[in-house]
């Protein structure tokens, strides 16, 4: 029995509401497959580039002089560190993608001199709450992965070990060579001053303003430090690895050229995917690294109008007039294939047919439709998309159940009518797909996110949801861009003009 999404019975334990959950079908799946591939060391959070070299300067401070190291001493020393760039960052003008940065604007709203932030950083004296709830701070929650990934910070064989630096390599370049290098950005007397706050807790505004120019993360400054961090990035993909994969590279060159090819007013992740499809498409561009985002427009596609389909089937059945509002799933998903098929103007035609007299076949207005015509139509414009597949399955070898198998299955189901397809989806890719993929999720970790319950071939709608696309880290790449001087508001600067021509003749 629910009420307002609140299990009331027959459960005997405590009531759970349900979870919005961002992978309601389980297609994001594959899409954040391969932009993990094409963008290691980067995720969605980690938007400054300068905190990888910021982390490796941290890391081998805090063995500098020390003849014992436990875990706390450096959870204290990298959250005292953390909070200490927030509060520099606070007071300048560019302060966005700072870890703590909200904390900090409060801390500066105190107007206080003379500012104490032992307790915000280790309340209590323990490495949890205040400005991050992790022990570690930001970089245990979202930077040590990706630093792992760059091969700059050693992993940890278990919790008993410290994280640590990698040394000097000749064939990848190394936390302690970022280390040294933020060392010779600030000199002595700025590394010193750091030092001495993080370690009391305490820093005056005017040590702050004194500090601000040399540990800015936006703009940083024109020397080797901002050199070898634009290198690490056109690095090989796995550093430590036999791998020669440059997909990382590769994407930074199709991010300038689309810069510098594309008048804009605004970012978009989603357009930036678009145009790489586009280039593929036309043979433009040919690359693994523009087959990798070729096929993530395409499975970004799948998810969005899949989760469109999703969106109505949960609408209606909220809007049911059944007993119970318990749906007979046969009986609902044949009515809404037989409404869409209307809408399409392809009543009782095969897949194959309507591709073939695709000029007769609407582009309807309503939702549900709508979305079954641009899932149908991308199959239709990509019909070498074979080709694509066996370089994915080689690359990318993680990604499965992606829109290149949804093709494959489409291609097995032409000589079926579209109300079969049609019905086929919504029942098994939609409903029984989420069914399946939400109990799969609570089996994990006990958080409830089904938006709607099937017993007997009945369904009953929980809940809504709103579709979404996925953010593929090309924001943090773009962040990363502009604070290494290779674009400006959207331009491509010199530097970056010369690094494209660089790349493209690589």
């Amino acid at each position: 029995m629910l009420k307002n999404n609140i299990s009331i019975a027959p459960f005997l334990g405590a009531n759970k509401s349900l979870s919005v959950g961002l992978n309601p079908l389980g297609f994001r799946t594959a899409s954040e497959q391969l932009f993990t591939t094409l963008l290691p060391g980067l995720n969605v959070v980690t938007l400054r580039i300068r905190y990888y070299s910021f982390y490796c300067w941290l890391l081998k401070k805090f063995y500098i002089n020390r003849d014992k190291a436990t875990p706390a001493d450096l959870k204290r020393h990298i959250r005292m560190s953390e909070l200490l760039m927030a509060l520099i960052h606070a007071q300048s003008d560019n302060s966005g993608g700072i870890p703590g940065i909200t904390r900090a604007f409060e801390i500066i709203a105190r107007n206080e001199d003379v500012i104490n932030f032992n307790e915000d950083a280790m309340p209590g004296g323990k490495a949890g709450g205040g400005y991050w709830a992790g022990g570690y701070g930001a970089f245990g929650s979202y930077y040590a992965a990706s630093l792992q990934e760059l091969g700059i910070i050693l992993p940890l064989s278990d919790a008993s070990n410290l994280y640590n630096v990698t040394p000097k390599n000749d064939t990848f370049i190394s936390g302690e060579v970022l280390a040294e290098l933020f060392e010779e950005s600030l000199g002595d007397q700025m590394s010193n001053l750091f030092e001495r706050c993080a370690q009391k807790g305490i820093v005056t505004r005017q040590e702050l303003k004194n500090m601000e120019p040399y540990f800015q993360c936006h703009n940083l400054p024109n020397n080797n430090e901002r050199k070898v961090l634009t290198e690490m990035l056109l690095q090989n993909d796995r550093p430590s690895s036999r791998d020669d994969y440059c997909l990382r590279k590769d994407t930074l060159r199709l991010l300038l050229s689309y810069l510098k090819n594309e008048t804009l007013t605004k970012f978009s992740e989603l357009e930036f995917a678009r145009y790489v499809y586009h280039c593929y498409s036309i043979g433009a561009e040919k690359d693994t690294a523009a087959v990798g985002w070729y096929a993530y427009y395409l499975n970004d596609s799948r998810q969005y109008e899949s989760l469109n389909i999703f969106d109505v089937v949960l609408s209606k059945l909220q809007q049911s007039s059944k007993p119970g509002q318990w749906e007979n799933i046969n009986e609902f998903t044949s009515q809404l294939a037989d409404e869409v098929c209307y809408e399409l103007n392809v009543e009782s035609k095969t897949l194959r047919e309507a591709f073939d007299s695709w000029e007769n076949v609407n582009e309807p207005e309503d939702k549900i439709s709508h979305a079954f015509f641009v899932l149908l139509d991308d199959y239709r414009r990509n019909s070498n998309y074979q080709e694509c597949k066996e370089i994915i399955r080689t690359y990318f070898r993680k990604v499965s159940n992606d829109a290149l198998d949804a093709f494959y299955s489409i291609d097995n189901s032409l000589d079926k009518t579209v109300k079969q397809y049609v019905k086929h989806y919504l029942t098994e890719n939609i409903i029984y797909n989420h069914y399946s993929e939400s109990m799969r999720k609570y089996s994990q970790n006990r958080i409830p996110t089904q938006k709607l319950s099937i017993e007997n071939g009945f369904v009953r709608g929980l809940s809504t949801y709103a579709a979404t696309h996925s953010s593929p880290r090309i924001d943090t790449l773009r962040n990363f861009a502009e604070d290494l001087d290779l674009i400006h508001e959207l331009n491509v600067t010199e530097n970056g003009i010369e690094l494209l021509i660089r790349l493209q003749n690589d």
